[in-house]
């Protein structure tokens, strides 16, 4: 439009604000100089000349809808709440319209109604948002209250309210639950939840599977609070809603979110109940786990499908998180070579799961298996395998070799690897499994010599291990990091392991005298034995 026309109508509705204020002509000019204004992004100016409009004007739900979006716009300006307070007051002023009205005043009116549960959200009235919900899901089902007079339009812009609808719906009961959550009000939190997880365990809410962020962390909530309450028989229905949340995911590759969260708090919880050491309490919990993961793989069995390698692997995980190697290992068996040998992920899959399935052989005591799957993992000089310069297949063979006392060989290995990760450790990576490899190097050369029958090689053994720990102190604040500090404690504080605490205490008073690092000798130490 042009300016001058622009002005003209401007001046025009100006006119019949000042001649009708209170009529009609005047509330239909204040809309459309309301309207010249938000084009103009003076969403201020806007808002004043629509609070204006009296209720009687037949286009008021339009101007309050416009003055709640206008409310909003200048919200985002002044930032100070004041204009959405003002947009939430807009929204709530459009009532329904009467059986037989005008479709747009309908459809208008369910659309602000539903801007308006998302104010509800921003400014945490869960309750009113839930409400807000209940009745729009009610009246939608009304057939009367069409929002287009074209029936088929009608059925489309409906399904599409109902799904924003459902979604409000959704994030009241995420906003209840995480208040409760955040307080540690579990019981309260599976109150909330339980008809949710009831419906979806059940197969019967397709409508949370077109929003999968949101229902993973309602479901991720309920799973939380059930197992922490120790509710075993809720905490199954909430693994059955996850997979049927996840379960087209898992058609298409992608990974498994039930059993992602499940690790992690199965483990935190078996952590916590062992510093307890309540005996009673730990075989209860992991009874109650393992009843949900086998539910988990007869639910996958039922689908008569093999189980997907990362499925393998997580529920194993699991399993030995809770000491059920045997159940862990007999798991990672069933898993398949990839059918392309090219897929990256696949393989990557893959070798995880025969190295978890070494791990569990070690547990088990089962040493023979367990070094015929690292040798051929590993492979040879003519034959190298894909493990061969992999850090983590190194470490297993480290203790692996522990396992067995072969303590000559394990400092030996570990010692390599020390020398391949010197001067990496800038990733922090590469610098745990760096400090991982020094302890299992300074633990074989201790064990070699406290083992021994010969005193020279005892005291030797103790006296360079001694020595690399206080190297690496120096060096290495805290020794390194957390779970290197934490390993390094733990072997220091051993009462079996009182000399090599006695040795460690008088290298560290002589750099305390001397100012400087003491000499530890190599960082590859050589036993001259085979042991």
């Amino acid at each position: 439009m042009l300016k001058s026309a622009k002005d003209d109508m401007a001046l025009f509705a100006k006119m019949m604000v000042e001649r009708w204020p209170t009529d009609t002509p005047g509330d239909s000019a204040r809309h459309q100089i309301a309207m010249f204004l938000v084009k103009d992004k003076k969403y201020t100016e806007a808002v004043s000349a629509l609070e204006q409009v009296t209720p009687s004007y037949t286009g008021f739900p339009f101007c309050m809808y416009e003055l709640g979006n206008a409310a909003l716009a200048a919200e985002g300006e002044t930032k100070d709440g004041k204009n959405r307070t003002k947009a939430i007051k807009a929204f709530e002023s459009i009532v329904l319209p009467l059986e037989g009205s005008d479709p747009s005043l309908v459809k208008v009116y369910f659309i602000a109604k539903a801007k308006l549960g998302g104010e509800y959200y921003v400014t945490k009235r869960f309750v009113d948002l839930q409400k807000l919900s209940v009745n729009l899901s009610a009246e939608l089902a009304m057939p009367h209250n069409r929002v287009d007079i074209d029936q088929v339009k009608d059925q489309e812009i409906r399904k599409a309210i109902a799904t924003n609808v459902g979604n409000l719906e959704l994030f009241a009961l995420y906003g209840l639950a995480n208040a409760s959550f955040s307080q540690s009000k579990l019981a309260d939190v599976s109150k909330l939840l339980d008809p949710l997880v009831e419906k979806a365990s059940e197969g019967k809410m397709p409508e949370i599977k077109q929003n999968l962020q949101l229902g993973s962390a309602l479901f991720g909530m309920a799973l939380q609070a059930n197992i922490s309450i120790g509710d075993i028989e809720k905490s199954r229905k909430v693994v059955k809603a996850l997979q049927y949340l996840s379960s087209d995911a898992e058609a298409s590759g992608t990974a498994n979110v039930v059993l992602l969260q499940l690790n992690s708090l199965i483990g935190e919880q078996i952590k916590d109940l062992r510093k307890k050491n309540d005996p009673k309490a730990l075989e209860t919990a992991i009874k109650g786990f393992t009843t949900i993961l086998d539910d988990v793989t007869k639910e996958d069995s039922s689908k008569k499908k093999a189980m997907t390698n990362d499925l393998v692997r997580l529920i194993s995980l699991n399993y030995s998180t809770m000491g059920l190697n045997e159940k862990a290992l007999d798991l990672l068996k069933k898993a398949e070579k990839p059918k392309d040998a090219n897929d990256p992920k696949a393989t990557a899959v893959y070798r995880g799961i025969q190295l978890q399935q070494a791990r569990e052989l070690r547990y088990l005591k089962k040493y023979e298996d367990a070094t015929k799957l690292m040798d051929e993992i590993i492979g040879t000089k003519e034959m190298p395998g894909w493990g061969g310069k992999d850090i983590d297949t190194l470490l297993e063979k480290v203790k692996l070799m522990e396992t067995q006392e072969k303590y000559s060989l394990s400092a030996s290995m570990a010692s390599q690897i020390v020398k391949a990760l010197v001067g990496k450790s800038s990733d922090n990576q590469i610098k745990e499994k760096y400090l991982e490899a020094y302890y299992h190097m300074v633990f074989g050369l201790l064990k070699f010599g406290t083992t021994s029958t010969d005193p020279a090689k005892k005291a030797k053994g103790i006296s360079d291990a001694a020595g690399l720990i206080e190297k690496l102190i120096t060096s290495q604040p805290d020794f390194g990091s957390i779970d290197s500090k934490k390993r390094f404690d733990d072997l220091l504080s051993n009462e079996s392991e009182k000399e090599l605490k006695e040795a460690f205490e008088v290298l560290k008073a002589k750099r305390a005298v001397s100012g400087t690092k003491i000499d530890a000798g190599n960082a590859a130490p050589k036993t001259g034995d085979k042991k």
